[in-house]
């Protein structure tokens, strides 16, 4: 049979025209070729074939449009909540695009302009510049996994410069630390000692439960719910003392519980805190700023980063150092280390070594016999015009005749 009477899978004829079908992003894409050659409409079947092979294939929105509300919903089940600790807040974050972009919207009919005006809109309602960054970051992950997915050929949020920030330094000294504790309630103090003395963060002091914590041998272990990595953390006799002073609920396993309240939520705590910081006069401290307190006041003790690291529990020695500040007399104390290291102060008296730097210009100047001689006048306070006017008397012994 000839080979050119044979049939080729995913070409067939709609009247004279050549129609092609092939597969691209999980589906079937019928294409017509325009055409009523055989070998031209063959030609355009192998080269969309390779086009989809190669990552290389655009298609017809017509063909491949897909709803951005479903789009979302299949991002959410197959990859943010499966992997991702934070998938509540990519649920929010897609919810209010979807929301901004309305229910028509599909997900190859987003571009850069819109991305831009989605951000504009969340300035424009009160959404800080820090925030809106964490709202790009989440739609760019959402975009590349429809790339990824064969779904997309191009991010939307490709060349889009996030806004600057200014890195927050806020933590408490000393004298602060015990203006809080003794403007804390009852109930909201072991909690914020707590939280000065581990520096966990607020999320895992709440869901610390009795049968985490080992008073015999000192530990508690916990898995941190940002990272959902373990923490042998080293209890302290301070932090012992505070634990062994709470009253335990036994019809709950947490260390920290109101039946009054949910153990979904704890609003207690952020009213009682903020109510604390008012009072102690420190407006505007936000109660994860005291982990930055525990990891400064650990630098200060001299503790390496390395150990800092580990007793927050961060991945990186990178996160550590953001929440490890310099005091700014610390920053002065050095550079004055510095100077005088590189620099050290002159004494104030100084010591003249050549006869030239003694001698007057005179014809009655008395001439020096050597830098010996000067040294010696000099450590036994004795000038030498004063020698001069003296008559030291050497001791007898003798004579070379003898």
């Amino acid at each position: 049979m000839n080979s050119m009477n044979v049939p080729m899978r995913g070409l067939y004829r709609r009247g004279d025209i050549f129609w092609i079908a092939y597969k691209a992003v999980g589906r079937v894409v019928r294409e017509s070729t325009g055409t009523s050659d055989r070998k031209l409409a063959e030609a355009v079947l192998s080269k969309r074939r390779a086009e989809v092979f190669e990552g290389r294939w655009i298609g017809r929105l017509r063909e491949t449009q897909t709803p951005l509300r479903e789009a979302i919903q299949e991002f959410l089940a197959v990859y943010s909540q499966p992997r991702k600790v934070s998938w509540k807040d990519d649920r929010f974050v897609l919810g209010r695009f979807a929301t901004f972009l309305g229910p028509n919207t599909h997900l190859q009919d987003i571009d850069r302009r819109r991305v831009e005006r989605f951000q504009l809109h969340l300035l424009a309602h009160g959404i800080s510049k820090a925030r809106v960054n964490r709202y790009s970051a989440a739609l760019k992950c959402f975009f590349n996994r429809f790339i990824d997915w064969q779904k997309l050929q191009v991010n939307p949020c490709k060349g889009i410069k996030l806004y600057p920030e200014a890195p927050r330094t806020h933590w408490l000294e000393a004298g602060q630390i015990a203006q809080l504790l003794e403007s804390c309630s009852a109930r909201v103090r072991p909690v914020v000692q707590v939280a000065l003395l581990t520096g966990l963060r607020l999320g895992d002091i709440l869901r610390l439960t009795w049968d985490r914590i080992n008073f015999e041998q000192g530990i508690i272990r916990i898995i941190q719910g940002k990272t959902q990595t373990p923490l042998l953390l080293p209890m302290s006799e301070a932090l012992a003392d505070v634990l062994r002073g709470i009253s335990r609920d036994m019809d709950s396993p947490f260390v920290f519980s109101q039946r009054a309240v949910s153990y979904r939520r704890f609003g207690w705590v952020r009213t009682d805190f903020v109510k604390a910081t008012k009072a102690a006069g420190l407006i505007g401290t936000r109660f994860h700023d005291l982990r930055h307190t525990a990891a400064t006041q650990l630098r200060r003790l001299g503790r390496d980063l390395q150990v800092v690291q580990q007793l927050l529990g961060h991945k990186t020695i990178r996160t550590t150092m953001r929440y490890s500040h310099v005091h700014p007399t610390e920053l002065r104390e050095a550079v004055n280390k510095l100077g005088e290291k590189i620099m050290p102060k002159q004494p104030s008296h100084f010591t003249i070594t050549s006869q030239s730097g003694l001698a007057g210009s005179g014809p009655n100047s008395v001439p020096l016999q050597n830098d010996s001689t000067l040294r010696s006048e000099q450590i036994s306070g004795v000038s030498g015009d004063e020698k001069m006017s003296k008559t030291v008397k050497q001791p007898e012994g003798p004579s070379e005749e003898r």
